[in-house]
């Protein structure tokens, strides 16, 4: 068993090795995912953190794997990025009971204590809806055929889930 303190030193060596080796590569990926440099380097950053969660994996790694390793992550970084731009807010902003648990991504709203509680305490027939729309982007056409229901009823189920919500919210607020 290695000390703990020479197999973090190991690490560290290892982890700016991969940082400086990498770097323009991964950025050229990430940039080529994200279209926008800015978001590339963001991505570099948050690909770079996710190393550090995951110490054993880097530490597991051997001479060649490296490339492949990174070019994974940052791509799961990038389409997560994607993911939480693409995302559409299920509230109402022009609603005062909703101010304080409207953000601008659903899934951070989903995410959210109390809204993912309420969510998951809905009945599954509007719920579910407004799971799969808002947050999952299914179209009401897609979801439709999910269940074995006309788009027309998908809609008008994930509009009354809508109206659930603003209520329990308007009784919590």
């Amino acid at each position: 068993m290695q000390n703990p303190d020479s197999e973090n030193a190991v690490f560290l060596i290892r982890y700016e090795s991969l940082y400086r080796n990498y770097k323009k590569i991964l950025i050229r990926d990430a940039g080529k995912i994200l279209g926008d440099a800015h978001l590339a380097e963001d991505a570099l950053q948050q690909t770079f953190l996710r190393l550090l969660m995951y110490k054993e994996c880097v530490l597991k790694l051997k001479q060649g794997q490296e490339r492949n390793y990174l070019k994974a992550v940052i791509t799961n970084v990038c389409y997560d990025m994607l993911k939480r731009q693409k995302a559409v807010s299920v509230c109402d902003m022009s609603s005062p009971s909703w101010d304080e648990f409207c953000v601008r991504s659903a899934e951070d709203e989903y995410m959210s204590g109390q809204l993912k509680v309420m969510l998951e305490n809905m009945p599954e027939k509007y719920g579910m809806p407004l799971k799969l729309h808002f947050l999952d982007k299914y179209s009401y056409e897609e979801i439709g055929e999910i269940y074995g229901e006309k788009p027309a009823t998908i809609r008008k189920r994930a509009e009354r889930g809508r109206k659930m919500l603003v209520m329990q919210l308007e009784k919590t607020g």
